[in-house]
């Protein structure tokens, strides 16, 4: 306002009779560029305003996520421009249930959206509106009822990553291959089911039966990267779900051991008929069972370094019969391990090699990218003591 004060005169009120032509011309002329000095700040603070909120905003308290909500219910004729908020209490949990209620609130507000992070706990009758904008969706030990009255307002959802996600109604402590009770649940039945065609699916640790599975994926007919890890007895229902979907595939190992492979996993890839492209990362997988199980018709293979692994791929590559249209193998060799795993470099130079001349003999292009240092260990000086021997 100084800017106006300074350009402005200030009279002081007098009968209208008393007002020349000059006195109601400055009058106006101080009225207008007051009026453009508004539209300017107002123009301003918009512009601004989509800066401030263009990247990610972290919310972690109650309290900011009310401030928030606040300054975004601000009515300015314009959506308001958040794009990208991640949600993750750091309170005490007793403070949880406020805080989803205003995360909940904040959401609806928020109809340009494009990415979403957290756990949600939203209720049926929660009044979204369609979310067009939002393309990625990523979230974090969450009941999928909980979160099931959003996924109908996400027609043009690209990227669904999800960490741990679990039906409260499966026994938790069960014993290995028992099957999971193939129940929609009572909290799933009254909400429709999600309409949008990912491109990209990341699941990590989903253990959810068959009709659930069913319920979220029906919709996704074409699938261009799907990682998993850690699906357990949900590993076969998934598959049966998006199979023919998925185009390119990653599997990956256990969390806290992914050197170690998963047998469930494994067992699942007969049905991923259309893919083009197979990542496999770890060394303890099945092999010999896993490449004769590939129905695929690949055009890229790509593993972790691992000696079975690499022994196994070359072997199968000796055979013309054994995936034909490959054009591609890619080794990932991170080499900063190899110490802790007992791994020589002379193995690693001589498997390298066998592969080459498997690769050259089909016309089949090799990428071995190594990482790191084979002599990091020693550099640190790291001793036998601290070796990890599969």
């Amino acid at each position: 306002m100084a800017i106006f004060k300074s350009a402005m005169q200030y009279y002081e009120p007098r009968p209208s009779s008393d007002w020349n032509d000059a006195d109601g011309k400055a009058w106006r002329e101080g009225i207008n560029l007051l009026l453009s000095g508004a539209l300017v700040a107002k123009d301003w603070y918009m512009a601004a305003r989509r800066i401030l909120y263009a990247g990610r905003i972290n919310l972690h308290k109650s309290e900011s996520v009310r401030l928030l909500l606040r300054t975004a219910r601000e009515d300015l004729g314009t959506p308001c421009p958040i794009q990208h908020l991640l949600f993750a209490n750091h309170q005490s949990f007793t403070k949880e249930a406020e805080f989803q209620a205003l995360a909940t609130d904040l959401i609806i507000c928020c109809t340009e959206l494009q990415h979403l992070e957290g756990s949600f706990s939203f209720a049926k009758s929660t009044p979204f509106p369609v979310f067009e904008s939002l393309r990625e969706l990523s979230v974090t030990d969450q009941l999928l009822h909980e979160l099931a009255p959003l996924l109908q307002y996400l027609p043009n959802l690209e990227s669904l990553n999800i960490l741990c996600i679990i039906d409260p109604e499966q026994p938790r402590a069960v014993k290995t291959g028992t099957p999971l009770h193939d129940n929609l649940g009572a909290a799933l039945k009254d909400i429709p089911p999600p309409r949008f065609s990912l491109k990209k699916l990341h699941l990590s640790q989903c253990e959810i039966p068959l009709s659930q599975w069913r319920w979220l994926l029906s919709s996704c007919t074409s699938i261009q990267h799907a990682q998993l890890q850690e699906l357990k007895r949900g590993a076969v229902h998934l598959a049966d779900v998006i199979g023919p979907a998925v185009r390119s595939l990653r599997l990956e190992g256990a969390m806290d051991h992914p050197q170690k492979g998963d047998q469930e996993l494994a067992n699942t890839l007969p049905a991923y008929i259309n893919l083009t492209s197979l990542q496999i990362n770890g060394g303890d997988w099945p092999w010999a069972q896993l490449l004769s199980d590939i129905k695929a018709s690949l055009e890229s293979f790509t593993i972790s370094y691992s000696s079975a692994g690499v022994d196994n791929v070359t072997r199968v590559l000796s055979d013309s019969d054994w995936q034909p249209s490959l054009r591609c193998v890619e080794v990932y060799h991170w080499a900063n391990v190899d110490y802790f795993y007992g791994v020589k470099a002379s193995d690693v130079k001589d498997a390298r090699a066998k592969m080459e001349h498997a690769c050259a003999r089909r016309s089949v292009k090799l990428c071995w990218i190594t990482e790191g240092r084979a002599d990091i260990a020693e550099y640190y000086g790291v001793t036998e003591n601290d070796l990890i021997i599969p």
